[in-house]
């Protein structure tokens, strides 16, 4: 994250006031974790046989990779993806920011927490910010990186990257011109409570990183 790893002025509640460059890490400390998703040794991963691109898109690439596992030679399909940033947006009231827009995917309005992808060369940190902007004319002071996932590893390379963003301001929006976005607010202790009816996976787990990060500063 380039320059967004660097430490700030911390203030008591353990988050980093925005220096320009600064934001705290929220996640589990590696060195202690447990190897859940660490990569495997390349003895272990499987041979690729032959990779072709067969679409390039404005968002997305597509390639076919076949792969020999050592039981067999299989096709998979890979869907590359940038990386993209959801940030998670709590006043001081504890209200959480929202939007409503459609996706054509699915064919309907979602309600999820801001989010977009990486542009080339960006940080994942800077990605937030102007996100956060964009979609919900909102600015933060202090900012927590509460880790990252993959939103569907089985044929998508698009790695998240979770933040929680404090100290709230107002300035205009700036959505992209092909988006119709509304902002709601909802406590936060109401959102988490009614997780059943989020549908957006990246919203889903953001909030279980939320829950956990304030689980850890209410036990401290």
């Amino acid at each position: 994250m380039g320059g967004a790893d660097r430490m700030g002025h911390v203030d008591r509640m353990g988050h980093v006031e925005d220096t320009g460059d600064a934001v705290r890490s929220g996640g589990t400390d590696p060195a202690t974790s447990p190897a859940w998703s660490d990569p495997p040794s390349a003895e272990e991963l499987p041979r690729v046989v032959s990779s072709r691109r067969v679409f390039t898109g404005r968002v997305v690439n597509l390639r076919v990779d076949e792969i020999d596992t050592g039981d067999g030679v299989y096709t998979r399909e890979v869907i590359e993806h940038p990386g993209a940033v959801v940030v998670a947006a709590v006043d001081a009231t504890g209200r959480i920011a929202l939007v409503r827009q459609y996706r054509h995917a699915v064919g309907g309005y979602l309600l999820e927490l801001p989010a977009g992808g990486l542009e080339p060369e960006e940080a994942p940190l800077e990605a937030a910010r102007r996100e956060l902007r964009e979609e919900t004319g909102l600015v933060a002071t202090e900012w927590v990186h509460l880790g990252s996932f993959f939103a569907s590893p089985g044929f998508l390379r698009e790695e998240l990257h979770a933040f929680l963003a404090s100290g709230l301001d107002s300035v205009p929006m700036d959505p992209d011109e092909d988006e119709v976005i509304e902002l709601i607010w909802k406590p936060l202790a109401d959102v988490v409570s009614e997780v059943e009816h989020l549908r957006d996976a990246k919203t889903l787990a953001t909030l279980l990183l939320v829950e956990r990060h304030m689980t850890a500063l209410h036990s401290t």
